[in-house]
């Protein structure tokens, strides 16, 4: 029973920082420097959620269920897609600047 609570929590950890980068993202199309300060600060909270948590449920979920899971193949693709998207939206938010030029 404890080793579900501890997934549970390590599960909404992950979730609260998917939340917090996601926010972070979409503030990021503002033109309010404010703006572009708190979605730096979001994103930093997200990435601290998310630095020791996805492993640690990764190897718990493993370990529950005694499969075999290929961590580094997940942890590359999770940083793959976060930073693709982080560059599709810094781009789609330079477009903006040098249009409203």
């Amino acid at each position: 029973m404890e080793q579900l609570l501890i997934i549970l929590e390590q599960k909404n950890s992950i979730l609260l920082s998917v939340i917090f980068r996601v926010v972070g993202l979409i503030l990021l199309l503002s033109n309010s420097l404010i703006l572009l300060y708190i979605s730096a600060i979001l994103s930093a909270i997200a990435e601290s959620f998310q630095s020791g948590t996805l492993t640690s449920w990764l190897v718990n979920v493993n370990n529950k269920n005694n499969e075999e899971i290929d961590i580094d193949k997940i942890l590359s693709r999770n940083s793959l897609y976060s930073l693709f998207f982080s560059a599709v939206i810094g781009v789609y938010k330079c477009q903006i600047r040098l249009y409203l030029l």
